[in-house]
């Protein structure tokens, strides 16, 4: 840690953290996880601990609630929570802490969440063995604790599984189940990693309301600096393993330790699209056709009711979309989760069946091909999907992974030449050609999202699909990524369509923007323009929804 002094407010202090000190076995050895990092948090206060992806974050809260997985041991330390040492108590005794001292909102909701027990069942687990609640007492205090989290219709909503929910009610839901032992203190780890800004604004907002309504503190774990701005009053920065800055909120003006510094510089800025040409040709040819144009597509879903479940209605997720995409673009489409930007990829794709429409690729139409022209028409186009470790086969090899477009797109390639261009395409995504024989879990995030990058260029298409391919790495990875991107993009002349909630990561990338809504594009124009000088009242809607560190150079350009 730096020299300067913890400007922690002279308020009582909750939790003290000395010296800890975590290991993981990997094989006969201890790799440390934590090494000797000590902090504290002031009752009532939000404190934050940053860092990137492996520095330690989570392992931290997880070693302060003893739940560290059979492969992870606290080596030494103290943890002390309103003066009780709480490595010194018993098993038993650590139960009135988890979920009743101490809540935690883990980072993914949907796989933290029983998928087949209600979301009333769930929190009243939690209301009963810390609050003694049971019948009616029990479920009106459930009802209370959704409607207090801002999820309208709480009566329902208990009845429900996670799974009917969305991703920010089923964040809400986790919320109300952590808050239900009424902690003193509620861990919050990346509670709005991949959720779209609107929805991560209204989290954030949440947070703020419950810790003045309710005086708890709070422990934010995260790699988003923006969120760290709009709701921390202190800041620690985490690095393998160790703290090696703490501050107040000055902290933006000018960190001091030089980790903390990359780490800021390597944040996507909104008004990145000031720096940079756009890729658009603007002398291109009236007889050439775009790469890709899209007229009036539609993709409905039919909702079905009764027995005989017979059609009554249909959500039309993509309603009457057209816009075209040009020879090395990349057009961002950007909106809100549910605004139909994963569909509408997908049923370009023909990943699923579409309603209408027309999709010409070089001025043919591929829209509803079958057979061989369908995979001419899948070479060309290719997807880069959100979550790349379940978009790979975990019991495959990276080397098989990436020889299977191959396979089914080149049929006559030999053996040996399969094996040189998966060599060549690891190379060219900046990974080691050994890679190939290794499984997906044994890489980080962002190299397998590079792994997934290889695969759809396995190939050659000339225009990439990629579907919030940064929403979930942190900022140094991220980065990583979009220069990659670019990178290829130079090199290969690909398009790209950029679908994204992340309004700073289109500036950093994109040519043009689409902002969809309820399944129509209701604005599509050049990145400068859509950013900094928006026309449509949503686009505008999603802008102050940014975190203020964005907003405020959506406001001063060039600041």
């Amino acid at each position: 840690m730096t020299g300067a002094p913890d400007p922690r407010p002279e308020t009582p202090l909750l939790l003290k953290v000395e010296d800890l000190r975590v290991a993981f076995r990997q094989g006969a050895d201890w790799v440390p996880a934590v090494d000797g990092v000590s902090f504290e948090i002031a009752k009532g206060e939000s404190f934050a601990l940053v860092g990137e992806s492996g520095s330690g974050k989570s392992v931290s809260a997880l070693s302060v609630l003893r739940l560290l997985p059979q492969n992870g041991r606290i080596l030494g330390g103290r943890v002390m929570l309103n003066e009780v040492d709480v490595f010194a108590l018993p098993e038993l005794a650590m139960g009135s802490i988890r979920g009743g001292k101490i809540g935690i909102v883990f980072q993914d909701a949907m796989t933290s969440l029983n998928p087949v027990l209600t979301i009333g069942r769930q929190i009243g687990e939690s209301l009963a063995l810390h609050r003694g609640l049971k019948g009616a007492a029990l479920r009106r205090r459930a009802m209370e604790l959704l409607d207090q989290v801002g999820l309208p219709n709480p009566a329902r909503h208990l009845e429900e599984y996670p799974h009917q929910l969305s991703g920010g009610m089923r964040q809400r839901a986790m919320i109300a189940m952590a808050l239900a032992g009424e902690p003193e203190l509620l861990i919050a780890d990346e509670p709005t990693t991949a959720l779209d800004v609107t929805v991560q604004a209204q989290i954030l907002e949440l947070l703020r309301r419950l810790r003045k309504e309710t005086g708890m503190a709070l422990w934010l774990i995260t790699h988003d600096f923006g969120t760290v701005a709009d709701v921390a009053d202190r800041v620690a920065v985490m690095r393998l393993g160790v703290l090696v800055e703490t501050s107040g909120p000055e902290f933006f003006d000018g960190p001091r330790h030089a980790y903390s510094r990359e780490l800021l510089a390597a944040m996507p800025r909104l008004d990145a699209c000031l720096q940079r040409e756009s890729r658009v040709p603007g002398d291109a040819s009236p007889d050439v056709p775009p790469l890709l144009e899209v007229r009036d597509f539609r993709v409905y879903y039919p909702i079905k009711r009764g027995i005989l479940q017979r059609t009554v209605d249909q959500v039309r997720a993509v309603d009457g979309v057209s816009f075209q995409l040009e020879r090395g673009e990349t057009l961002a489409l950007v909106g809100e989760s549910g605004c139909g930007k994963t569909t509408l990829g997908k049923a370009l794709l023909n990943l699923i069946p579409s309603a209408g429409g027309e999709v010409l690729l070089d001025g043919a139409e591929i829209s509803g091909l079958r057979g061989g022209a369908r995979h001419q028409g899948q070479a060309a186009m290719q997807i880069v999907f959100q979550d790349p470790y379940s978009s790979m086969n975990p019991r495959m090899v990276v080397g098989t992974i990436l020889e299977e477009g191959l396979r089914a797109q080149r049929p006559g390639m030999a053996a040996d030449e399969r094996r040189k261009r998966v060599e060549a395409l690891l190379l060219a995504v900046g990974l080691p050609v050994a890679a190939r024989g290794r499984y997906p879990h044994e890489f980080s995030g962002g190299q397998r999202q590079r792994l997934c990058i290889a695969r759809a260029l396995a190939v050659e298409p000339r225009l990439l699909i990629c579907d919030e391919p940064t929403s979930a790495l942190d900022v140094s990875v991220q980065a990583q990524v979009l220069g990659l991107l670019r990178e290829l993009q130079d090199r290969h002349g690909l398009s790209y369509l950029f679908i994204t909630h992340d309004l700073a990561v289109v500036s950093e990338l994109a040519d043009r923007v689409a902002v969809m809504h309820s399944g129509r594009i209701v604005e599509l124009g050049p990145t400068r323009q859509v950013l900094l000088r928006p026309e449509n009242a949503y686009t505008r809607h999603l802008l102050a929804a940014l975190p203020k560190l964005h907003r405020a150079k959506a406001l001063h350009p060039g600041a």
